[in-house]
């Protein structure tokens, strides 16, 4: 949260950010503004 604090990214979204690189990858949101933004060590599958 630190590295992006000018985007307004709450704990939750960065927590399925998290979430989403440790597992497989896939992400289910209704909001892409943030998932396409922070970059991630893995690439996240953003799901609709």
């Amino acid at each position: 949260m630190r590295k992006y604090a000018d985007l307004p990214l709450g704990f939750a979204d960065a927590a399925v950010i998290a979430l989403g690189e440790g597992g497989s990858g896939r992400v289910a949101t209704t909001d892409r503004r943030h998932f396409t933004v922070v970059r991630t060590i893995k690439p996240l599958k953003l799901l609709p």
